[in-house]
Formats: structure tokens, sequence, C-alpha cells
């Protein structure tokens, strides 16, 4: 056995039944995409003050990903976000959606509460 990063558990007859993944890992286009590998490079971004990034299933539950920003001003535009990633990330790897946000919302913890985030839906086929 080999550490895949993938939790399953196994069935009776022995093969195993896979649950989901223990990271932050998705597949996008039959790629795997590290999450907090995008997140990381929008914090790079210009204009960038916070970012958050995380994964999402459509209706047909296809991976997609919502980057949520908090800019440094106003003025931001996301085509120049987008512009930045490009130069830093395969096209597979740049968030659907890009929401700018005036704060990120914190659970008591300090961290990011993601049940509190906005989601924007995407339809399966279309």
């Amino acid at each position: 056995m080999y550490r895949s990063g993938d939790l399953g558990y196994v069935l009776p007859d022995g093969n195993i039944a896979f649950l989901h993944r223990k990271d932050t890992q998705i597949m996008i286009y039959g790629k795997r995409v590290e999450v907090m590998e995008v997140e990381s490079t929008l914090y790079q971004c210009k204009g960038v003050e916070q970012a958050v990034v995380r994964a999402f299933k459509d209706d047909d539950g296809l991976s997609y990903m919502i980057a949520y920003v908090i800019p440094e001003n106003q003025n931001i535009k996301v085509s120049e976000v987008r512009k930045e990633l490009s130069e830093n990330l395969t096209e597979f790897m740049i968030p659907e959606f890009i929401v700018k946000m005036p704060q990120i919302p914190l659970n008591s913890n300090g961290k990011p509460d993601i049940t509190r985030l906005p989601v924007v839906m995407k339809a399966g086929n279309f």
C-alpha cells in the first residue's frame, strides 16, 4: 500500500471504496489541481490583499473553484488578476469565478468560515 491522499475503506470482497480526498486536491478536466497552490499564487498577484480559494461541485459532480479576494484598493480588475494568474498557472488551474469581498468571514478560531462565503452556482451541462 502507498499513501495516495485518498480516503476510503476496504469492502468485504477486498475492493476499496473511495470516499474523498484527505487534502485539497481536486480534479478539473481530468487533471489534479491543488487548491492551496492556486490560493498561494493568488496571494502573489498585485492588488490582492487577502484571498481564499475553495472548490465546489456543479450539478454533474464536476469540480470548479471560486476565488474570494479582498483587494488592496477598489480599482482592481478581474481581467488583470486573471492575466497575472495565467502567467503562473495553467488555464485549468485558474478559478472560474473571482468574487470581490469587503472581508473574509471568520469562524471563532479566526479561520475563514467557508459556510458563510457566497457560492456561485454553476450548471452542469449547458
